[in-house]
């Protein structure tokens, strides 16, 4: 049925038997190896940004070029970054195809919300999609002319395409490492990582 493991343990709990799969902290000294090789990878992503978000989109761990980008991300809340994100404000100038990712995140978001019956997804993606009543939806794309959907930055003139990989412990038995989701961000161009290597020279 592919659940996940949280809730695994939900319907367990609901059928009035123990949980089956632990929930650890991040700084728990069982987790540590494998946080270290999420923080590795993330120190040697640099001059990209790159960070581990939880199954909620709670920022866990950044890298410095996550930082340069979105400085103090990490201290917002899965709701806050939903409305920094999403309402009015400098993302919606930051990313030219900004309205295309933003409704894609909704889609995604419903649809995982709706697969595990989770009321905080639900709400994540209702919050976000109350920005958006004065966004119309894209055009679909043409499947064609891209393999990947890329977050396209705009910096003065310039824009800086991307794309995004997710690395994550697939079998993992503990739902904090199952949950735990690192998103590295590439250059998708020989411009873009000038872009991103200027920027780190920079600060």
């Amino acid at each position: 049925m592919e659940i996940p493991v949280r809730h695994r343990n939900a319907l367990l709990e609901a059928a009035g038997l123990g949980r089956a799969y632990a929930e650890r902290d991040l700084g728990e000294q069982d987790l540590r190896p494998f946080v270290d090789a999420v923080e590795l990878v993330l120190r040697n992503h640099d001059p990209y940004p790159g960070c581990a978000m939880d199954g909620y989109g709670q920022v866990q761990r950044t890298n410095a070029g996550f930082e340069r980008l979105w400085p103090g991300a990490r201290s917002l809340t899965p709701e806050q970054s939903i409305d920094a994100f999403f309402g009015p404000g400098p993302a919606r100038h930051m990313l030219e195809n900004w309205a295309e990712l933003a409704w894609r995140y909704v889609d995604m978001r419903r649809q995982e919300a709706i697969r595990v019956g989770d009321a905080r997804l639900h709400a994540l993606a209702e919050r976000a999609e109350q920005h958006l009543t004065d966004v119309p939806r894209p055009r679909a794309p043409d499947l064609t002319a891209a393999p990947v959907v890329c977050p396209r930055f705009r910096v003065g003139d310039q824009v800086v395409r991307t794309f995004s990989t997710v690395m994550r412990f697939e079998h993992a038995n503990d739902v904090s490492l199952h949950e735990l989701k690192v998103e590295l961000i590439f250059p998708a161009e020989q411009s873009a990582a000038v872009f991103f290597e200027t920027l780190a020279q920079a600060h």
